[in-house]
């Protein structure tokens, strides 16, 4: 028989009580409550270049109130918090350390797989890998720290190192005991409301009152039940909070307290001695005693939606499937001549772009004597294609020049991860652009919430009319910054986008182009603002609130092989990319042709000598115009390195092309 003396109690912790002062930004100037002035963020905050979250003016912080709102909580803890964390060091640790250490087994990572069966980088961190670790982790610690030794590494260097970091974290959490939890339902404080299980709607008072008018109870009721207000039985009104739906500001910690199983209570947090461990962004940026800085953040639940839409379907969104491809047709630039050689969706040549005096002027491709104008042209194209057309043809010579100084500046720039899976014609000889359309809008999930205190609830009650919007104090009408495009990350493929608006037409006739230097030209917007900005720190960014009519669609020029991401500073970044299946034929079909002049030969030769490199996907053939008629010939004999200049030269000018090879059948 075991024995087993208990002094007290044990002790199980549960649940979390948390107390906190918010110090919000002002609604409005001298205002803590209220509407939301429309510029609030703007005034305080920026998105800079590249940041993924909006930054604190100089000297905005003296914009938080200074009186405290109160909001307080409950949470139950967990301890997932050290599972969470040893799954994070060990996906890292598999990925940097493992592949180094000579105990690693490729068979113990791919049991099913044969060792030699290549692996995809991103797996690194599967099931099996990880149990490898988790089984050897000592092991690895230890030759890890021998290989230090041996290196005869200083304290100071083993400190900075993040691999022995992670090490030595890891081997504490395994003994660290430990339970966590964040301040769950201040969003919903925020918001004026608390979760809770609430009683079920019923006025018994009203069945025996005969001029109730209808029992209204029972309409609500019945409302409830067919779900017309969702989640009103889970939470409860908070009628003594503010109505802070933007969690932007400051915060202090006054009190946490733990309760446990048998509801014994223990102060954790001192209001007056307590030690805050922020992380890196939750640090006040500014001279302050207040803890925590909080960045700008929706207390409810919203998106970031940025989403393809269909080339052909107009304002149908796309998918996966080949037919939905959001590409409208193809420009490839020739710099040399400064034209564009412009393609429908499926790569087949259309013309060119070439200026011509003071304009762009539209031109037959090399081989084609006939000279349709652009309605003939847009009669049988996409229609975006043929508005982009249009934008072109519409501009001067300096506008059309600058255009392609941006185009190629922005493309030095861009270099997607998968270039190497994609050698069509077209990339041999130059950067195919595929002229996209993509919808970007702040979405709330659901209506705007609506303030549930005391005071803002009298104020819906007694305002007389037939339909009187409920307060949200305007917070949905907030201007937001979107930006497009990330400055000089290789694997973001956005070369430049217009704005569509409401008439076929493209918003004040700008061409945004984050991605490039800086074109003396007004309708050129980049991250410089003159030739003698070095700093590439003036935002591009598109402007937009919470309703939903301000959506905005976007016509861009891409590199199809990588991504472009979206960041609006306080949501989750948004990225989005062409499936291969929706633009790989595209760009095997385009057929590229390049002026190729002057061409020096003897004269008693009748067959051309150019040296060209030879692929077996691929056939060169040589375009020359003599009066009005054009011939093509793919007798293209290899270049004699042997001088003979003892009689007269013959010089030819022309175009090259290259064009996929025909498919053998049997093949």
């Amino acid at each position: 028989v075991g024995f087993q003396q208990w002094s007290e109690q044990p002790w199980h912790p549960f649940l979390l009580h948390w107390r906190v002062q918010f110090f919000p930004v002002e609604h409005q100037e001298g205002q803590t409550e209220g509407p939301y002035d429309p510029n609030v963020l703007q005034n305080n905050y920026q998105l800079k270049v590249n940041e993924a979250d909006m930054l604190l003016r100089e000297g905005a912080h003296s914009n938080f109130i200074d009186s405290a709102e109160l909001y307080e909580g409950a949470c139950i803890l967990t301890p997932s918090a050290n599972t969470l964390l040893q799954r994070q060091i060990e996906l890292y640790l598999t990925k940097v350390l493992l592949p180094g250490y000579p105990g690693y087994e490729e068979s113990e990572l791919s049991p099913v797989l044969p060792p030699s069966y290549p692996r995809d980088p991103e797996s690194e961190g599967s099931e099996n890998s990880q149990n490898y670790f988790s089984r050897h982790w000592q092991e690895v610690k230890t030759w890890y720290e021998g290989q230090l030794a041996e290196a005869d590494t200083s304290e100071e260097d083993k400190i900075n190192d993040p691999i022995y970091t992670a090490l030595q974290a890891y081997e504490i959490l395994q003994s660290l005991d430990c339970l966590a939890q964040g301040l769950a339902g201040f969003n919903d404080a925020l918001l004026t409301y608390k979760r809770g299980m609430l009683l079920g709607v019923k006025d018994p008072s009203e069945l025996s009152n005969p001029f109730s008018g209808g029992y209204f109870y029972q309409i609500v009721q019945d409302a409830i039940a067919r779900g017309e207000v969702p989640g009103s039985l889970l939470r409860g009104p908070l009628i003594f909070n503010e109505f802070n739906p933007w969690r932007t500001g400051a915060l202090d910690i006054s009190g946490l307290r733990i309760l446990d199983t048998f509801g014994r209570v223990q102060d954790i947090a001192d209001p007056e001695n307590v030690q805050v461990v922020t992380t890196a962004a939750m640090t006040p940026p500014f001279t302050t005693n207040r803890q925590v800085y909080l960045p700008p953040r929706l207390a409810q639940q919203a998106r970031l939606n940025f989403q393809w839409m269909s080339a052909s379907q107009g304002e149908v969104e796309t998918n996966d499937h080949p037919a939905t491809t959001p590409v409208c047709g193809w420009i490839v630039p020739n710099y040399l001549d400064n034209s564009l050689m412009v393609y429908k969706t499926h790569g087949q040549s259309l013309g060119m772009l070439q200026v011509r005096g003071n304009s762009p002027q539209w031109l037959p491709m090399p081989g084609r004597n006939s000279v349709p104008t652009i309605e003939e042209v847009k009669s049988e194209i996409n229609p975006y294609l043929g508005q982009l057309l249009d934008y072109l043809v519409g501009q001067n010579e300096d506008f059309f020049t600058d255009f392609l100084t941006a185009a190629n500046a922005a493309l030095e720039t861009i270099e997607p991860d998968n270039y190497a899976q994609h050698q069509s014609i077209a990339l041999m000889m130059g950067r195919p652009l595929a002229l996209v359309r993509a919808r970007v809008n702040l979405e709330l999930k659901g209506q705007p919430s609506i303030s549930q205190n005391a005071a803002d609830t009298r104020v819906d009650v007694e305002v007389e009319g037939e339909y009187v919007p409920r307060v949200t104090h305007d917070f949905e009408k907030v201007k937001l910054p979107i930006r497009i495009g990330d400055y000089r990350q290789f694997n973001d493929a956005l070369v430049g986008y217009w704005i569509e608006g409401s008439d076929n037409t493209y918003q004040d006739s700008i061409f945004y182009a984050p991605q490039s230097i800086y074109v003396p030209n007004a309708n050129i917007k980049t991250l410089f603002e003159n030739q003698s900005d070095e700093t590439p720190d003036t935002a591009v960014n598109l402007e937009q609130t919470l309703e939903p009519e301000t959506a905005q669609t976007l016509a861009m020029l891409m590199d199809p092989r990588g991504k472009i991401n979206a960041t609006c500073g306080f949501l989750p970044a948004r990225t989005i990319s062409i499936p291969p299946e929706q633009y790989a034929k595209a760009l095997q079909s385009i057929e590229v042709t390049f002026l190729s002049a002057p061409i020096i030969g003897s004269p008693d030769r009748d067959r051309l000598q150019i040296s060209l490199p030879q692929d077996a996907d691929y056939t060169w053939s040589w375009l020359a115009k003599e009066g009005v008629e054009w011939s093509e010939t793919t007798t293209i004999d290899k270049f004699d390195a042997k001088a003979s200049f003892a009689g007269a030269n013959k010089i030819q000018e022309g175009w090259l092309k290259l064009s996929q090879a025909a498919q053998n059948d049997d093949s």
